[in-house]
């Protein structure tokens, strides 16, 4: 299979296949080396239509982000600490003793949009 290199940095390499059904973030991918001998290891992220391939993409970029940037924190990991976080507050707060419609209040105050309350799992319109 041949690849088109997208970006690369130290000894990591992201590639797209020239057939645009894949993507890799292959570790020391070499072009000039024989087609099945370019690269040591590598993480593959496969579509099949333009909707898998935004999200393959993502997954690819991230991936590659992860390998090659010191200290990169990945979506699932600051997902995961949203959450906790999340619940730590709602927690803290009904140690407090405060009620639903306080513990909205406060929440109101930390600024966030309806769409990003809604990601963290507070329920619309209604008390905690």
């Amino acid at each position: 299979m041949k690849w088109i290199p997208i970006i690369s940095k130290g000894k990591y390499t992201l590639l797209q296949s020239k057939s645009d059904t894949q993507y890799v973030v292959a570790a020391n991918y070499n072009a000039n080396a024989p087609e099945n001998e370019q690269w040591s290891a590598g993480t593959y992220f496969c579509y099949f239509d333009a909707e898998w391939k935004l999200e393959e993409f993502q997954d690819a970029l991230e991936c590659f982000c992860y390998k090659t940037e010191c200290g990169y924190i990945t979506k699932a990991r600051l997902e995961e600490l949203c959450t906790r976080f999340k619940d730590k507050v709602i927690e803290l707060l009904e140690e407090d003793g405060l009620t639903g419609e306080e513990i909205e209040y406060e929440l109101e105050r930390l600024g966030l949009e309806p769409y990003e309350m809604e990601w963290l799992g507070f329920p619309e319109d209604t008390d905690l």
